[in-house]
């Protein structure tokens, strides 16, 4: 089985100079402009594949059999990234990233939601909902990327005929063709996977997302969340929308902000229930049942981060 998942054209790939510099760890070769760049995005990239793997996990990752490949194009063009790979016999092999933006945005948004993809197709070894895979990784991008989806949801959660009915979100298997469309499911994807981890946990949500792909979605949130099907979690879930997103954890830090303890050492171990971010990026990787699978997205000037 194959699938081809192909979300960005790279506009700015020609301003990426042939002469360039490479750095390579246990799991990534990075090829930048400057060698300074690639060490910082390498180490960076490692940091964080440990980082999310430890958080949702509970520990690390083996090493790959291969390191993932990446391309960093740094400019003042929009903040974008790509992540491409093969599912072969139960492995993921083949894994390629491009990264592009601003240094600043690449590190803090763009390499955490790609690497997130890596964690999730590392785990799950199968093509994951649209939703569930792009909100998961937008809730580790910074807060001012995060408030662009806060923004956007606001303006449409009161209007059936611009948004998504969680019917649709849940069942969504391809991305909508209009961009808009596509914004608003990158959006409403982040505010779900934002309520059901906030609720009850990284692990639930992981749990929740496997039992989906053998039972319906109904039965599914019974069974890891105290919502009583469908329709009880969109009443609910459109509901702390309304409100904003407030925190459900008070007190407690962020998911983005846990990834950041974790960092310095402060955290450790995988906790129990942590809260997600409450403000937003947009990126992505959800292959189908497939073997092939890219992803590719960038960021419009003056807006959320769209796959073109």
């Amino acid at each position: 089985m194959a699938v081809l998942r192909l979300l960005t054209v790279w506009t700015a790939l020609g301003l990426f100079a042939a002469a360039a510099e490479q750095h390579e760890t246990a799991n990534f070769v990075v090829t930048a402009a400057d060698l300074s760049t690639a060490r910082a995005v390498a180490e960076a990239a490692e940091d964080c594949r440990i980082r999310l793997a430890e958080h949702w996990l509970g520990r690390r990752m083996p090493r790959w059999s291969r390191p993932c490949r990446v391309s960093v194009n740094v400019g003042s063009m929009g903040a974008g990234g790509s992540t491409t790979f093969q599912f072969v016999n139960g492995e993921v092999l083949h894994w390629r990233m491009n990264l592009q933006g601003s240094l600043e945005r690449i590190l803090d948004s763009v390499l955490p939601h790609e690497i997130n993809h890596t964690v999730f197709a590392s785990y799950f070894r199968r093509p994951l909902p649209r939703w569930a895979d792009e909100g998961a990784a937008t809730l580790f991008e910074h807060s001012s990327e995060q408030a662009k989806q806060l923004h956007l949801l606001q303006s449409v959660v009161d209007k059936p005929g611009q948004r998504f009915s969680l019917a649709e979100l849940l069942r969504m298997k391809e991305y909508p063709t209009d961009s808009r469309r596509m914004l608003i499911l990158y959006a409403q994807g982040y505010a779900l996977a934002d309520f059901l981890v906030q609720q009850r946990g990284q692990t639930a949500y992981l749990k929740f997302l496997s039992a989906a792909e053998t039972d319906d979605w109904e039965q599914a949130i019974r069974g890891h969340f105290d919502h009583a099907g469908v329709e009880s979690l969109e009443r609910n879930w459109l509901a702390w929308i309304r409100a904003g997103m407030p925190r459900l954890n008070h007190g407690e830090p962020t998911v983005a902000e846990q990834l950041a303890l974790r960092s310095a050492g402060k955290v450790s171990g995988n906790s129990s229930q942590v809260p997600a971010a409450s403000k937003a990026i947009i990126r992505s990787q959800t292959p189908e049942n497939s073997q092939f699978a890219v992803v590719q997205e960038s960021k419009p000037e003056g807006s959320v981060y769209l796959p073109n």
